[in-house]
């Protein structure tokens, strides 16, 4: 596991293993790291617990520094409390967990096309309201007034 220590608001956990695909982590040296290793916890669940808001949380309570010098040191960071479920249960946990990341994308996608397709039918009904289509036209109506100069060109037809 790496864990930076350097600039500690920001969420950034990664598990290196022998067969890393991302060559980037597989080269990388720093002294702005720390590494945790432990048997005891499956490496996706301890990225999750180190992104989790509960740790970042007690991580930042534990920086020292000033400005972007800010670090968490391993001294501070070995007496954050950390839940240890049996292996099985991280895996239930992270199956549950990547279950409910998956629909939360998907909800995201859907709210994004939302506001999408409101934008455009917000756009459309202001079309219609000010070409008179909103509404029925009553012939016991008062002729349209007009402000500013007629143009030449009229873009629909005035009701």
């Amino acid at each position: 596991m790496l864990l930076a220590k350097i600039v500690p608001h920001i969420k950034r956990a990664w598990t290196v293993t022998e067969h890393c695909s991302d060559l980037a982590l597989t080269k990388l040296a720093s002294t702005e790291w720390l590494t945790y290793r432990s048997e005891l916890f499956i490496p996706d669940f301890l990225v999750l617990l180190f992104k989790s808001p509960y740790f970042r949380e007690k991580m930042i309570e534990s920086v020292s520094g000033m400005g972007s010098l800010k670090r968490a040191t391993p001294k501070a960071l070995s007496k954050i409390w950390l839940p240890l479920p049996p292996q099985k249960e991280q895996h239930r946990i992270l199956d549950r967990l990547n279950s409910l990341l998956t629909e939360i994308n998907r909800v995201e996608i859907a709210y994004t096309e939302l506001l999408t397709l409101g934008d455009i039918f917000r756009k459309q009904v202001l079309q219609k309201a000010i070409q008179g289509k909103l509404v029925p036209q009553l012939e016991s109506e008062p002729v349209v007034t007009q402000i500013g100069e007629a143009l030449k060109d009229i873009p629909f037809m005035i009701p």
